[in-house]
């Protein structure tokens, strides 16, 4: 990077990430059900869950990072080199996260769902979507 560059959109982005992606889908659905459940059923996947919360954890550092870094009016060669490897490595831990996610636990927590639990969580995960949108100024049904 040659010139200087706002960081107004990465921030945004970063707060937004923060918000939804760890606040809310991580922390309020995948840590307090999900995750439980996975462990309780035993099987395969119950051993993923720490190294996902690990993810989670490293997630985490890696949006206060990119936070820390853009508060600035600019973006400087000084800072864009480490960001952007921050970046990369953030992508690439996620895409992995989410295929473990995607193919092994999602599909081990539907199958400890009858269709009273289901029910239930319906319920509890609108709500909480609801309550979490609101927060972050986003209109719900």
């Amino acid at each position: 990077m040659k010139e200087s560059q706002a960081p107004e959109a990465l921030q945004k982005t970063a707060k937004l990430f923060r918000g939804f992606g760890e606040d809310y889908h991580e922390k309020k659905l995948q840590e307090t059900y999900i995750f439980p459940a996975v462990v309780k059923a035993g099987g395969p996947a119950a051993s993923l869950p720490d190294i996902l919360i690990a993810q989670h954890n490293r997630g985490r550092e890696i949006t206060d990072y990119i936070l820390a870094v853009t508060q600035g009016v600019k973006l400087g060669a000084g800072n864009s080199e480490p960001l952007a490897k921050a970046l990369e490595g953030f992508v690439l831990m996620y895409q992995n996260h989410a295929a473990r996610e995607d193919t092994i636990i999602f599909p081990a927590w539907k199958n400890t769902m009858v269709r009273s639990n289901s029910i239930k969580w319906a319920t509890s995960s609108k709500r909480l979507n609801n309550n979490s949108l609101a927060k972050m100024g986003t209109k719900t049904r």
